[in-house]
């Protein structure tokens, strides 16, 4: 397994200078970080740090997955779900984005 945190490689993968860049509620965010995780090999991490990955990137409860594979296939079944905002704006994360002039999705 890998010492380095699943987060920061995958903030580093997909060219963020922060971490905090990762929840960038945006389609080539998005495509990015499922490009990332698709290639990582869900093993080399341990569960709980993709159980961080999940919280992080969804704001979700976490799903009863027991293994990193199963969390892995369900996180990237989550995050192409045009549902699923990155960097949620159900929890006002993404409220910084919106006030920065970026416009709010309406239904």
């Amino acid at each position: 397994m890998k010492n380095d945190t699943l987060l920061e490689e995958l903030a580093q993968c997909c060219g963020c200078l922060y971490l905090s860049d990762l929840r960038r509620p945006s389609a080539v965010n998005r495509m990015m970080i499922l490009a990332t995780l698709q290639e990582l090999n869900a093993e080399d991490y341990p569960l709980n740090q993709w159980k961080r990955v999940w919280l992080y990137l969804t704001d979700l409860p976490l799903p009863a997955e027991r293994t990193a594979s199963d969390l892995r296939g369900t996180l990237l079944e989550q995050l192409t779900s045009p549902k699923t905002p990155v960097g949620s704006e159900q929890t006002g994360h993404g409220k910084a984005w919106a006030k920065r002039g970026n416009p709010q999705r309406t239904k």
